[in-house]
């Protein structure tokens, strides 16, 4: 259509008949009363489907954010300036350290669980840029991440076009181009430009350069970190610092001052002074001693200024409540509970949607470089560090079988006991520990003995009704019961001790 509206006058009578019929409503007709008129006929050429209304020759503004109101200088100088926000970076970082990533093949794909590209992606991932370790590499894109959302990893190949590594480039070196929909353009066409010494230097293609930003934005193609959400606050934490670190280093204030007898000249009051001062000044065993003063003198104490306030606390709730994280470090004491829900809704709300973002990009990196769409990384399980509950998490597993008593030892950092029924996942019983096969023998004893019931008349415990007799007075006419003549026990008792229930 575009190309018929680009003919003009040239074009045939129907395919321009046609073309005016597309913009006109069809239920608004000259006699319509009191109409709301029919629309302006877009503009030729006719533009669909642009992502946004970018500026003309925007490619040419090279400058990365620049016309954004913080730019990436300014956001690193508040992540790094900032106690509050560098304190919070610094937590969340810790808290993806301790998350172990492992891979594995995608539920339904088929592939199996000793598939040899396991390990090589093990083995990849264990130095991803061939500098860093895992949680190294994962520290700088976590650090782009929160300060300028614009992580960028560059994926060099060796001379067989084979992956071999995935390093992190500073982001704020990345101008990210737009095509004529205002979005990412596709390879072989470059989609962004390295800015070196202020001028462009590098084109990279999306297969070159993967630009992942968390927070998108229809009408920019920057994200939107969690330090420029937080921008104003981080500069009222700095500048809060500075001024609280005046008053330890340019005061003028003393801690107390003393007032002289009204009948001391100044120049007396000022003699005094100096001669006081000099006395004590670095004297410690002399102001162990009794000083004299003249009379009428009188010593005032003066008030400390107040260094924290609420105001303190606001900003650490607003900077924390950012980042998601519990501000109970930070703010007046709270009870247990609340502690304890707040650490839960921090982990839910924050640390859970970061992992999900961060092994999407490694599951992305695994399809797109490896080309391996039936493997997949994800989170191992994370081992309890409270030592009481991960003690009572074992001992349940070995009283009911699931692993081995050594082998619950071993996970608690015990030598294992030089035992091979130690060796044996055995449920625990009232008759001690004892193997699978001693309880299916006394499973099979009590239902034979439950059978031996049903199938003599009389026997007690036997409900069937054609074996039940009329009673006279509430009671059955033959008390007796019948001898049933016992058949001799299996024995089942369990060769290994009765022990206690626990790891020993």
């Amino acid at each position: 259509m575009t190309e018929d509206l680009k003919k003009g006058s040239g074009a045939s009578f129907f395919v321009r008949a046609k073309q005016a019929a597309r913009y006109v409503i069809s239920d608004i007709l000259p006699t319509t009363w009191m109409s709301p008129l029919q629309p302006l006929t877009p503009f030729t050429p006719v533009v669909s489907g642009r992502q946004y209304d970018y500026n003309i020759g925007q490619n040419l503004f090279y400058t990365p954010r620049g016309n954004e109101r913080y730019g990436f200088p300014e956001l690193r100088n508040l992540a790094r300036n900032s106690e509050l926000v560098r304190l919070a970076i610094e937590t969340r970082q810790d808290q993806m350290a301790s998350q172990p990533v492992g891979f594995r093949p995608k539920p339904g794909s088929g592939a199996k669980e000793n598939d040899p590209r396991i390990k090589e992606l093990e083995k990849f991932f264990d130095t991803p840029d061939r500098v860093h370790d895992f949680f190294g590499w994962q520290r700088i894109i976590l650090e782009e991440l929160f300060v300028t959302d614009a992580v960028s990893l560059y994926r060099r190949r060796d001379r067989m076009g084979r992956p071999y590594s995935i390093e992190p480039i500073d982001g704020a070196t990345i101008f990210p181009l737009i095509d004529a929909g205002g979005r990412q353009p596709m390879a072989p066409d470059p989609a962004f430009q390295q800015i070196l010494k202020g001028v462009p230097k590098t084109d990279y293609t999306s297969d070159e350069l993967l630009y992942a930003v968390r927070k998108t934005q229809v009408n920019n193609p920057y994200g939107w970190s969690v330090v420029e959400q937080v921008a104003l606050a981080a500069a009222q934490d700095i500048e809060r610092v500075k001024s609280q670190l005046l008053y330890f280093t340019a005061g003028a204030l003393p801690d107390a001052y003393a007032v002289m007898p009204d009948k001391m000249t100044a120049d007396n009051v000022l003699a005094f002074e100096r001669e006081f001062n000099d006395l004590y000044s670095g004297n410690l065993a002399g102001k162990r001693g009794m000083p004299f003063f003249p009379f009428g003198s009188k010593i005032e104490n003066i008030k400390d200024p107040l260094l924290k306030d609420e105001f303190d606390e606001w900003l650490a709730r607003k900077i924390c409540y950012a980042f998601s994280l519990p501000p109970t470090a930070l703010v007046k004491q709270v009870n247990r509970a609340t502690a304890e829900q707040a650490q839960s809704t921090a982990a839910d709300e924050g640390l859970a949607p970061l992992k999900l973002w961060f092994i999407r990009i490694i599951n992305r990196l695994i399809v797109s470089d490896f080309g391996y769409e039936d493997l997949e990384a994800y989170y191992l399980e994370a081992q309890e560090d409270d030592p009481a509950q991960q003690a009572t998490i074992l001992t349940t597993y070995q009283e009911k079988g699931t692993i081995a008593r050594n082998e619950a030892r071993l996970k608690l950092g015990l030598d294992p006991f030089n035992d091979p029924a130690y060796d044996i996942p055995l449920p625990l019983t009232v008759n001690g520990y004892v193997t699978q096969e001693d309880m299916q023998a006394q499973r099979d004893q009590q239902l034979l003995i439950a059978q031996s019931r049903v199938a003599q008349p009389g026997t007690e415990g036997d409900e069937t009704p054609g074996n039940q007799q009329p009673q006279v007075d509430g009671k059955q006419p033959n008390d007796k019961k019948p001898d049933v003549k016992k058949k001799p026990e299996k024995r089942v008792a369990s060769t290994y001790p009765i022990e206690s229930r626990s790891l020993h």
